[in-house]
């Protein structure tokens, strides 16, 4: 479940970032996207049988959340090349309190 793990992580930055720039109908089509994904493989985990339940369950949810980064990849390449260029920085440089209280309540959410 290691791709998982990536996967989400990674789709969920891209995710923020073109929430940030009033993307967010990208979020609703990639969740799409995923369900599908994952559907798609269980159903033929399932008529193919004889694997495990838990390697197809594994399988789905890995490719669908895979599948969901790459769409949202996809999507993102524009918002970095064009709006998040033009933006200019606050100018005040990242200090370790400041990321902190970002990024804690993002992993207090997951536990």
């Amino acid at each position: 479940m290691a791709p998982w793990s990536f996967g989400t992580g990674y789709r969920r930055f891209q995710q923020g970032m073109l929430i940030r720039y009033g993307h967010s109908k990208v979020v609703i089509l990639g969740a799409v996207i995923r369900l599908s994904c994952t559907t798609a493989l269980l159903g033929a985990g399932y008529r193919i049988g004889g694997i495990g339940g838990s390697l197809v369950g594994a399988a789905g949810i890995i490719s669908g959340v895979l599948v969901e980064a790459g769409s949202v990849q996809l999507r993102a390449i524009p918002v970095v090349q064009c709006e998040l260029r033009r933006v200019s920085g606050s100018g005040r440089p990242l200090t370790p309190r400041c990321f902190f209280a970002f990024f804690w309540p993002l992993v207090d959410d997951v536990r």
